[in-house]
């Protein structure tokens, strides 16, 4: 597979702190979007499989429209969490960003932050911050193909999904080569770019189309009433 992101000091000391400890939170910010969400879930799929034991926290819902997302049915409010000593802030500029789940970091004996913001404020013990990348799923991209060698279907979905959403579907300025060429590889290794979009773009939930039947049906009777 191919190495797109340059391989940093940083990242190889990230996959043996994964690889030579047990017991990790990953930290999801709040109001969470694609790329926190699917850099974040692509994490603890790789994490599980190579039998960590790992929890993913988020202090808000996953939004209807991401909930297709493999593990996204894992991810756990704070208060249901339990403190572990590695934490992994996901996606997240600042602190403030962790919400109510900032006690899991708080409390932490490790703790990481793997982020693409150059607003970082650098407030973890061990800072991955690669401001020139379009999203955050680049960054974890190269951590587990360094970590893990090869890709799973769905992790490759998750980290997919961050890059497209964090890019408007490839459209906006922060997009560049680098970030086709890990879509390319994701594509490769199983995600799938028409459903990711039709799924999070193009699909309304059925209580949504509800209320906006119910909003049209109100102007028209408010239409004809004038």
């Amino acid at each position: 597979m191919m190495q797109i992101l340059k391989k940093t000091e940083g990242l190889e000391k990230i996959s043996d702190f994964i690889r030579n400890n047990d017991g990790f939170t990953l930290i999801c910010h709040v109001a969470p979007d694609g790329d926190t969400l699917g850099s974040a879930l692509a994490l603890y799929g790789m994490m599980k499989m190579h039998g960590k034991r790992v929890q993913i926290v988020c202090q808000d819902r996953v939004p209807q429209n991401l909930l297709f997302l493999p593990w996204s049915h894992e991810v756990l409010c704070p208060d249901k969490a339990v403190c572990e000593d590695n934490v992994i802030a996901v996606d997240c500029a600042d602190i403030g960003r962790l919400g109510k789940a900032v006690r899991l970091f708080d409390a932490a004996k490790n703790t990481v932050s793997i982020d693409h913001h150059g607003t970082n404020g650098m407030y973890a013990m061990l800072n991955e911050v690669h401001p020139h990348c379009a999203a955050t799923a680049e960054i974890v991209y190269e951590l587990v193909r360094i970590f893990a060698g090869n890709i799973s279907a769905d992790v490759a979905t998750c980290l997919y999904v961050g890059l497209m959403t964090d890019t408007g579907s490839f459209a906006f300025g922060n997009t560049t080569a680098d970030t086709f060429a890990v879509a390319s590889a994701l594509v490769r290794s199983g995600a799938n770019p028409c459903t990711s979009n039709t799924l999070v773009y193009r699909t309304v939930p059925l209580s949504r189309q509800n209320c906006l039947q119910r909003l049209f049906r109100a102007w028209i009777y408010m239409t004809a009433e004038g």
